[in-house]
């Protein structure tokens, strides 16, 4: 039965030999193919863990929209199996209507690798995206979206390449036509911020393990555990926080206003009080005035009655003077 089935088979192929060497090539190219894949894949892993390890990439960053503080920082270097916990800044802005993202320079976590010129030695100075500039260029930060840096314009002293960036997709944002176009970083001095934009954290014991490993996995999944307990604790205490500093602000201002409104209060009693004084006064002095002017006005009433007296005596007089000239014939101008 065997025989005749391998005989059968012998004489397909003689019959189609040209489609048999087809599917064979086929299958061997694809078998090449996906060999060659699962031997390269563990060298690209290789490759890219060397990589990371040689500029110490996170293992985790630590986002809030309620911002960080240093008690976060203190409460996941308590966690287990954390070795390192840098806090740091980072703020979208436009520059130029492009959006773009300005980072703290870190030294010990997501090192760049310089490319051309130099560090940045003053605050006024960046290293950014090799992609997008060059030594030399000036990076003008709108006023608007950059009120949180301390200096909105920059020149670039040299340009790099950064683990956090290693897709042609930066990532979305919130301003702008919301599409990161490109990256900076900046010494942390220039941001002007109460609280921490993330906290990077890299994991305790992964010098010799190999990323995307199953061990690198089982160790993340731990902290990530002990993340997502911290989680909760962490989110309550920060808005007690910023609670009880609103509260205490408000209750600040409150005594500040009870204050003014206290002494206003006086003031404006003081100022009642003389002015009734004054008004008191006033009205005395108008009580005054009235009879002053009733008085004079009687006296003036007098006087002139009095002069009136005295003009038609003089009239009258005047008249018996005249009367008499005329009788004795003699005029005023004579006499």
């Amino acid at each position: 039965m065997i025989k005749l089935l391998f005989k059968n088979t012998l004489i397909k192929i003689k019959k189609s030999f040209g489609r048999y060497i087809s599917l064979f090539i086929i299958v061997m190219v694809g078998i090449g193919f996906f060999l060659g894949l699962k031997s390269s894949s563990p060298d690209i892993i290789n490759s890219v863990d060397k990589y990371y390890k040689a500029h110490n990439l996170m293992d985790f960053k630590v986002v809030s929209t309620m911002g960080l503080t240093d008690n976060d920082v203190k409460s996941i270097k308590s966690l287990k199996g954390i070795k390192n916990v840098a806090p740091s800044y980072s703020l979208d802005v436009l520059d130029k209507s492009k959006a773009i993202k300005v980072q703290g320079l870190e030294t010990s976590i997501n090192t760049v690798k310089l490319i051309n010129g130099r560090m940045p030695k003053s605050d006024k100075e960046c290293i950014a995206d090799i992609k997008k500039y060059k030594v030399g260029d000036k990076i003008t930060i709108d006023s608007t979206t950059g009120k949180n840096l301390k200096n909105k314009e920059f020149t670039v002293v040299g340009t790099v390449e950064s683990p956090l960036y290693m897709d042609t997709d930066y990532g979305s944002t919130t301003i702008g036509d919301g599409k990161l176009t490109s990256f900076i970083f900046v010494n942390k001095d220039n941001f002007n911020m109460d609280a921490y934009t993330e906290i990077y954290i890299t994991a305790a014991n992964t010098k010799n393990v190999t990323s995307y490993s199953q061990k690198y996995d089982s160790i993340s999944k731990q902290i990530n555990n002990e993340l997502v307990k911290l989680k909760p604790e962490r989110e309550n205490a920060r808005y007690q926080e910023i609670y009880n500093k609103a509260m205490d602000k408000i209750n600040a201002n409150q005594i500040k206003l009870n204050t003014e409104k206290k002494n206003n209060q006086k003031k404006l009693s003081d100022v009642k009080a003389a002015l009734d004084m004054n008004k008191a006064k006033l009205e005395n002095a108008k009580k005054v005035l009235d009879e002053n002017e009733s008085e004079l006005n009687k006296k003036a009433s007098n006087q002139e009655s009095e002069f009136q007296k005295a003009k038609n005596k003089i009239t009258s007089g005047r008249n018996q003077i005249n009367t008499v000239l005329i009788n004795k014939g003699i005029s005023e101008k004579e006499l």
